[in-house]
């Protein structure tokens, strides 16, 4: 009697080519640990939490680690909903962030402090909140798999205080629906998997960010929110469309 075929392996017998969408509804974590604690939230699910009115009012000092456009809109929508202060954190310098342009200046007009060349090397939670370690940047590079890959300058330290803490640093796939050992082949990213899942949802070099903002602006157009719009509004625009 042979063994019993898997649905995925019948699937990819069945026909002469099999391509793999799954989406990237994981965020990409940290490079260091995190701990457990409330005041701690993901990026896309800050952004959800507010587009439903779920977020709550926030105080104090909220720090956003992230140099894309999930982060910058979860720095205005932490200033909206009440933070005294709001500090994103990005390894990029600041003309190289994977935001758009225009939103970052309107962040800065809104009052969102931006510290570029950063990384995060510890984060602690106490009684008293959060604080956040940060070492300066000398050099990064994007890794194919959409990984970063920081040297850090040890001499450049800064700490910050904070209540809440947010990071977006991108997403990625959830392939646990797959039989092991496919979900952890590296050949999966080659032969089955569509062009977010492969590049784990960060853009690579700034010819190909310029013609993803080109094609999102062109499709976008119609619908878009403007730099000026208040930043829970954008909030909710960019969740409803996740």
């Amino acid at each position: 009697m042979s063994a019993p075929t898997s649905p995925f392996a019948d699937l990819r017998d069945a026909h002469h080519a099999l391509f793999l969408a799954p989406g990237l509804p994981r965020p990409r974590p940290l490079p260091i640990a995190l701990p457990q604690d409330a005041r701690i939230r993901p990026g896309l699910a800050f952004l959800r939490a507010v587009s439903t009115g779920m977020a709550g009012a926030l105080s104090g000092h909220v720090g956003v680690i992230g140099g894309g456009d999930v982060a910058v809109d979860a720095a205005r929508s932490a200033l909206r909903l009440g933070a005294e202060k709001v500090t994103l954190c990005c390894v990029e310098a600041r003309t190289e962030m994977p935001a758009h342009t225009e939103e970052v200046e309107a962040a800065r007009q809104e009052g969102v402090e931006v510290l570029d060349r950063v990384t995060p090397a510890s984060v602690v939670a106490d009684v008293r909140g959060l604080r956040l370690d940060l070492l300066g940047v000398a050099t990064f590079a994007r890794a194919d798999d959409g990984s970063i890959r920081i040297e850090a300058d040890s001499s450049s330290r800064r700490t910050l205080r904070l209540s809440h803490l947010v990071y977006a640093v991108g997403q990625q796939a959830d392939l646990s629906f797959l039989p092991e050992p496919l979900a952890e082949e590296s050949r999966l990213r080659n032969r089955y998997l569509g062009a977010d899942g492969a590049a784990g949802g960060v853009r690579r070099g700034r010819h190909h960010r310029q013609l993803q903002r080109g094609e999102r602006h062109r499709r976008r157009a119609s619908a878009r929110p403007s730099a000026s719009m208040p930043s829970c509004a954008a909030a909710a625009w960019r969740a409803s469309r996740s």
